[in-house]
């Protein structure tokens, strides 16, 4: 697929997003939207590597585009102290529920999430770098709970999250992207 379609491909999703009410189907939109655009970032850079995953190249996206991303969680910083208080409602880890939380991986993620709710909630310094790791992290781990966890689409709990989540990559697809609804009117 050459870059012109991924382009339009992205603008294509972001329009379905935008029109659809429902949270997890805006959120599963917006993901598509998100994995192509940091999918032709990285191939663009040459950051590509055989194997990766669509959270490891949006974490580059998102990282390669660090202050669009700080300004924008700057603007949502009230989405941001939200995710922040809260905890996940299985096991009560920050943020979210983490999968397997005594093995390395997800003991590294409870401390990843535990850093930014303690940063929002209490202003604990903490770098840009931890910030925009700990988005990806969170909107990686929103994507793995919604699409592979046991949902039940009229939780309230998973439609706050994405409540709260998905304004945040809609500005993140406007901002880095360029996407608008103007911009997918002629689609």
């Amino acid at each position: 697929m050459n870059a012109d379609r991924r382009d339009v491909f992205v603008r294509k999703w972001f329009k379905r997003a935008l029109e659809d009410e429902d949270p997890f189907d805006r959120f599963f939109s917006l993901w598509v939207a998100l994995v192509v655009a940091a999918t032709k970032y990285c191939n663009d850079r040459g950051l590509s590597r055989p194997g990766d995953t669509d959270g490891q190249r949006t974490h580059q996206f998102l990282k390669g585009n660090q202050p669009a991303v700080l300004r924008i969680m700057d603007a949502r910083a009230e989405h941001m102290k939200a995710l922040a208080e809260r905890r996940g409602t299985s096991l009560g880890t920050p943020v979210l529920d983490v999968d397997r939380p005594e093995h390395h991986r997800g003991q590294e993620l409870i401390r990843k999430l535990e850093r930014f709710s303690r940063h929002y909630r209490s202003a604990m310094p903490l770098s840009d770098a931890e910030k925009v790791d700990a988005l990806a992290e969170i909107l990686n781990k929103v994507r793995n709970n919604t699409f592979h966890g046991v949902k039940v689409y009229d939780d309230q709990e998973d439609v706050r999250v994405l409540n709260l989540v998905n304004p945040v990559l809609e500005d993140v697809l406007r901002a880095v992207v360029g996407a608008s609804h103007d911009d997918t009117a002629s689609l």
